[in-house]
């Protein structure tokens, strides 16, 4: 089932993250989407490798969570930066109680793509990223997310009547969210998780999402 929150997080939250996305720009500690446990070739294709950072103490973010979605499990939040020509394929995360996403770029054209891709009965619709949106996916459906076509550059400015984009492209960034099925994390924990065609709860490793 998908429910949609619009302006979820508070300015408490909201300064907690970005401090945190500035950290994880100057940190080495970014792992990415090559083939590994819990990214297999099914959800890959032929996307361009998203980045991912583990928030630290995200304490902030799961009281706030646990205000519309109740669970007494810790759930795990991540960073993910996502490039021109990244995309995730259709999957079910069926190993997973609980899938979101928080879009943190303040603009974004749906042209860029990016969007969220769900199934609903024989439909498929769809959410274009909005800034502090929530998209909760529990239990999950199958979804995707579309390719990214294009990085944000900033609104222009004006000098001596000459146009010009401030700084460096702006990447798509989302917050990814899961809490994972107790049978895979006991899996995980023992070792005898098998290569799935979604994404698994894996220390240090992260879920397939969108």
């Amino acid at each position: 089932m998908i429910k949609i929150y619009k302006d979820f997080f508070d300015s408490d939250c909201l300064e907690y993250i970005e401090e945190q996305i500035e950290r994880s720009k100057r940190t080495s500690n970014l792992r990415t989407s090559y083939p590994t446990i819990n990214w297999g070739p099914r959800i890959i294709q032929e996307s361009a490798p998203v980045m991912i950072y583990d928030m630290v103490d995200p304490d902030i973010l799961q009281k706030r969570l646990k205000e519309v979605y109740p669970t007494e499990e810790d759930i795990h939040f991540m960073i993910y930066y996502w490039p021109v020509g990244s995309y995730v394929a259709w999957h079910p995360d069926h190993h997973v109680e609980m899938t979101a996403t928080v879009y943190m770029n303040k603009y974004w054209n749906r042209d860029w793509g990016g969007l969220f891709l769900y199934e609903e009965g024989d439909k498929i619709l769809a959410e274009i990223p909005e800034w502090n949106k929530l998209v909760i996916n529990a239990p999950p459906v199958p979804h995707a997310s579309t390719q990214v076509t294009k990085s944000y550059f900033g609104s222009p400015g004006v000098d001596g009547g000459w146009a010009y984009h401030n700084g460096v492209p702006i990447i798509r960034t989302t917050i990814q969210i899961f809490e994972a099925t107790e049978e895979y994390k006991r899996n995980a924990i023992e070792g005898a998780t098998t290569h799935t065609a979604g994404a698994g709860w894996v220390k240090g490793e992260s879920f397939a999402s969108t």
